[in-house]
């Protein structure tokens, strides 16, 4: 139905923010970590 399509999307959408997020912290505190080494 509609509405169980529209809860697939929202979570799908979620989960892809989630990940970004993530992914954006990850390489900041790479990025930290590799300029000590430097």
């Amino acid at each position: 139905s509609a509405r169980d399509e529209g809860g697939k999307a929202f979570f799908k959408g979620a989960w892809s923010n989630v990940l970004r997020g993530m992914g954006g912290a990850f390489v900041l505190v790479l990025y930290d970590e590799l300029k000590k080494v430097m």
